[in-house]
């Protein structure tokens, strides 16, 4: 699979581009190396643009998502969080708890409507600077960990179930404990393969004993 990115318009602070999901070998890479001995060498992608259709095509992104994608570092003021998510080790860092840092984050907000999204996810905010946001904007707001005032919320799955049970961001309530339920499961199948009790009779499907002879 290759993924390729179009850019089609610059907006505000924002490139906005399309994403296109291409089959593998349909890039050709030429590999530059640098002037000098110690410049870094980059790589030349080629694409024929004529396979760059509504096929292909996968959605609009922005700038730095697109790059965050790619594995281009981003500096610490394009992203508004250090850390994945999914059974990650550490909490997100807290964005828009200064003026500066509040006032940039509204700035971008507006800035991403202009682009044309349909909606912003605010993750980990003061839920102050979430209503504020919220109320500015045309397009739903979507909050995690960003307090009520949003238009919507949204939590992990894996986080509201207590699927990991070693780590609990501030914003994670949990509506259900079904890990240790999960774990207890899985462990109960591991011994019953092994021991060859499972899969039992009452599990199995059977064939007509005649139908059986006729195989030999």
């Amino acid at each position: 699979m290759e993924i390729i990115l179009k850019r089609i318009a610059k907006r505000a602070t924002y490139t906005i581009g399309r994403l296109y999901i291409l089959p593998d070998g349909s890039v050709e890479r030429e590999l530059i190396p640098g002037r000098r001995r110690d410049d870094k060498r980059t790589v030349r992608c080629k694409v024929d643009e004529s396979l760059l259709t509504t096929e292909h095509y996968f959605c609009d992104t922005l700038e730095p998502t697109w790059r965050n994608l790619l594995g281009i570092p981003l500096a610490p003021r394009e992203v508004d969080a250090r850390h994945g998510r999914v059974s990650g080790k550490m909490a997100r860092k807290v964005q828009g708890k200064t003026a500066d840092s509040a006032r940039k984050l509204l700035e971008d907000a507006h800035a991403v409507e202009e682009a044309g999204a349909f909606a912003v996810v605010l993750e980990a905010i003061p839920a102050e600077l979430a209503e504020r946001v919220s109320a500015e904007l045309t397009i739903p707001t979507i909050g995690i960990g960003a307090g009520a005032g949003c238009d919507g919320q949204v939590l992990v799955y894996q986080d509201m179930l207590a699927l990991f049970s070693d780590f609990k961001p501030k914003f994670v309530k949990h509506f259900g404990t079904i890990g240790p339920q999960m774990t207890a499961a899985f462990k109960t199948y591991d011994e019953e393969v092994k021991a060859g009790t499972f899969p039992s009779e009452e599990h199995t499907f059977k064939i007509d004993e005649e139908a059986l002879e006729k195989l030999y």
